[in-house]
């Protein structure tokens, strides 16, 4: 056995990386370290089979770099697993960082795949270099001891049996071998910050020390460690200070908080935002624990966070809870027939003509997710957009207009519910809301030749 697979075993070892005779999904990129990890789990005689997503971001690289894989998985006869999209227009449309949106789509496939296959673990192939870099990259952009940490050598499926090995080492490993590997020439864009710390500063670093990359590895090492046990004193006192609460709220007593020392305070604050789908950047947790602390503080504190939290302060309780919502603004054409996902809900609405002859009962409506509508009057600009104050409109056997909002009050559609709503619209006037009667102008009626079936299909 070589001294890198020595090495590799008895990181697996010392994390308890591998549980035995368990199955692990290796994932590959082609590239030297996933490459590297690939080969080295098979000399350890760990059972393990492939898996390669195509982000389709570097058009005829992107292919290559599949094919590669394929003959590599072909090549040591081991069960591989494919997928792809395009990352980049997925990015787009669910506004969000194109490596945030990269790196969520490839776990989501994964997880997926490891599923399916029986695999228990799901190996990465990153190294003691890629958690400095990411060190630097959190440090940077501004991060607590959590983010610190971020790359560890096992969260739940998820192990990293490299992460102790250097890049170099891992290289000189194939090429020892003539194993080959493929490159991404992304890595040279100085555009990305990773490249740029990987090209510029760490080769500074190194010439100050030649070991400031593996003493980073071990300060980082000993901050997880640190913030495991953190964590655990803060779950323990978030459930100490916990009082009953309605569901959509998170009650906390004043007397138990002011009893902690302030950085497990901040961590129960976290805990309690998490709870309510809310994430606190460093000035606006700041501001909401001294609030919590502060004698003479005011009765109610709104933070400035992602996913709004009003708190109130009430007979020894620190109330917090969800404030109401900006509802998404999106707006889509329909096809007819055809279907469109509404990105911003996870919706889909879905088209289709049907002939009215046999149709059951012309005049029935389901006002859930599905209507029916007579096409001759509602196929003429088809559109969904998002529920807008004001919307009103003639429901089904009804002599006048009716505001949206008053409906769907009358039908008990509350929260995320009525946020996500879609409104259907004809023309610019609406003939459909989903959960509410159609519209009264557009109903099937016995005259009716075609019918227009909408479908709303929910996340």
């Amino acid at each position: 056995m070589s001294t890198v697979a020595d090495l590799v075993q008895a990181s697996i070892a010392r994390h308890k990386m591998v549980r035995a005779g368990a199955k692990v999904l290796v994932a590959c990129s082609g590239g030297p370290d996933s490459t590297g990890l690939l080969h080295i789990m098979r000399e350890l005689g760990v059972a393990v089979s492939v898996a390669h997503f195509n982000h389709r971001l570097r058009g005829d690289e992107s292919e290559r770099d599949q094919e590669f894989v394929r003959d590599l998985a072909a090549s040591l006869e081991l069960e591989l697993s494919t997928a792809g999209a395009d990352v980049a227009a997925e990015a787009r449309a669910r506004r969000m960082n194109l490596e945030d949106c990269a790196r969520r789509m490839r776990m989501d496939f994964l997880r997926e795949t490891a599923r399916r296959t029986g695999a228990l673990h799901i190996a990465l192939g990153h190294t003691l270099d890629d958690l400095v870099e990411t060190f630097f990259m959190k440090l940077i952009r501004g991060t607590g001891r959590t983010g610190l940490t971020s790359i560890a050598p096992v969260r739940g499926p998820v192990i990293r049996p490299l992460i102790e090995l250097r890049k170099q080492e891992i290289v000189a490993y194939l090429e020892e071998r003539r194993l080959k590997y493929v490159v991404d020439s992304s890595n040279a864009d100085l555009r990305f910050l990773r490249n740029r710390i990987r090209a510029e500063m760490l080769p500074v670093l190194e010439r100050i020390s030649g070991r400031v990359v593996g003493r980073i590895g071990t300060a980082v090492a000993v901050l997880r460690r640190e913030e495991a046990l953190m964590q655990g004193l803060a779950r323990e006192a978030f459930a100490a200070c916990r009082q009953p609460a309605p569901t959509g709220s998170v009650a906390l007593s004043s007397a138990d908080l002011s009893g902690l020392h302030p950085a497990i305070v901040a961590r129960v604050l976290r805990l309690a935002l998490a709870e309510l789908g809310s994430r606190a950047d460093y000035a606006a947790l700041e501001g909401l624990l001294d609030w919590c602390l502060a004698r003479n503080a005011a009765p109610r504190f709104a933070t400035p966070l992602r996913g709004a939290v009003l708190a109130e302060r009430c007979r020894a309780v620190v109330d917090l809870r969800s404030s109401p919502r900006v509802p998404p603004h999106f707006q889509y054409d329909l096809p007819i027939p055809g279907s469109v996902l509404i990105h911003e809900t996870s919706d889909c609405i879905e088209t289709r003509i049907l002939d009215a002859a046999g149709f059951p009962d012309r005049g029935a409506i389901d006002d859930n997710q599905v209507c029916y509508l007579d096409a001759s009057r509602s196929q003429l600009g088809l559109e969904v957009r998002n529920r807008v104050d004001g919307d009103a409109y003639r429901p089904l056997g009804a002599r006048h207009t009716r505001k949206v909002k008053k409906m769907l009050i009358d039908r008990k559609i509350h929260g995320a519910q009525k946020l996500n709503l879609p409104v259907i619209l004809s023309a610019g006037r609406i003939c459909w809301v989903p959960g509410l009667p159609v519209s009264e102008d557009f109903k099937v009626t016995p005259d009716t030749k075609q019918i227009l079936e909408i479908k709303r299909l929910p996340s």
